[in-house]
């Protein structure tokens, strides 16, 4: 996986520019039909943030690898944690929003949430580098480019994931170790 990282690393650097303004015509990882907060299936709306979540992190180790400043690298990285909460709070959502809720349910969609939040976003990596292998930098970097735009989009649902994930964890819900 570290060797892939760094051939990632190393081809996207000798790109003569980085540039998310230009419209790449790429394919998006993840769709953008609708905000990935409304996405009605949890397990769906789960895999878009752990989508993302691998995207930032991808993107702040770019910018570390490129001599990105200390600011950048952490705002990708907040990102990529931003996203990975998302995750979380996706299953929390569904979990809390039935009538009949017991401490049982929340203290398992809560362990399950804390394998996911690692676990999900590293296979969505693991993925996304895999495609790099089999399709090549030009048409790869065209589908991550699109994939930065439909995450970038989704920031204030994210945002929403991370506010709501704030008023849980002080509300006394959850039990922490």
């Amino acid at each position: 996986m570290q060797v892939i990282k760094t051939i990632v690393i190393t081809l996207l650097l000798s790109l003569s520019a980085l540039s998310v303004a230009e419209d790449t015509g790429g394919e998006s990882y993840v769709s953008n039909v609708q905000p990935f907060i409304l996405i009605e299936n949890v397990n769906r709306q789960a895999e878009a943030w752990a989508t993302c979540a691998a995207i930032w992190d991808i993107m702040a180790q770019l910018s570390s690898a490129n001599g990105g400043s200390k600011s950048e690298i952490e705002q990708y990285s907040n990102m990529g944690n931003g996203a990975k909460m998302a995750v979380a709070m996706s299953f929390f959502s569904d979990a809390i929003s039935e009538d009949n809720v017991d401490q049982s349910r929340i203290s398992a969609t809560w362990r399950f949430a804390q394998t996911a939040i690692k676990s999900m976003p590293e296979v969505y990596m693991t993925s996304i580098l895999a495609d790099l292998e089999s399709k090549g930098m030009d048409a790869w970097f065209s589908d991550f480019d699109a994939t930065i735009r439909v995450c970038t989009d989704n920031l204030e649902g994210q945002q929403a994931h991370v506010d709501g994930w704030r008023a849980l964890a002080t509300s006394g819900l959850l039990e922490f170790e």
